[in-house]
């Protein structure tokens, strides 16, 4: 939806050809909006576990900041300790310009 009255826009990724487990049902919501959506997702767990595959297979600093905005919301990444270094080295590659341009056009303006 794009209008003046809504100054940022809602990315939806759908991919065919992957088995989900599962699936519930939430409210999708904006604070520049009084529209809510009664949605089917699938849960914060297996969207966890989905953006750490994501994450180490793309190395995309959108990745980090799911994961980051998921354990914020207080999901548990069940994973060994073997996969959290690949993660830590995954995010100690990212650049300067990972974090200056691609993280920055994530990040609403102060």
């Amino acid at each position: 939806m794009k209008s003046p009255d809504y100054p940022r826009s809602l990315k939806l990724e759908m991919r065919k050809g992957i088995e989900i487990a599962g699936t519930e049902r939430a409210i999708a919501y904006s604070r520049f909006s009084s529209v809510q959506v009664y949605v089917r997702t699938i849960p914060l767990q297996d969207m966890m576990t989905s953006k750490i595959e994501d994450f180490l297979h793309r190395k995309e600093i959108r990745d980090a900041y799911d994961l980051e905005f998921l354990v914020k919301k207080g999901v548990k990444a069940d994973i060994t300790s073997e996969k959290a270094d690949q993660i830590l080295a995954t995010i100690d590659v990212l650049t300067r310009q990972d974090y200056n341009v691609k993280l920055s056009s994530l990040l609403e303006a102060d």
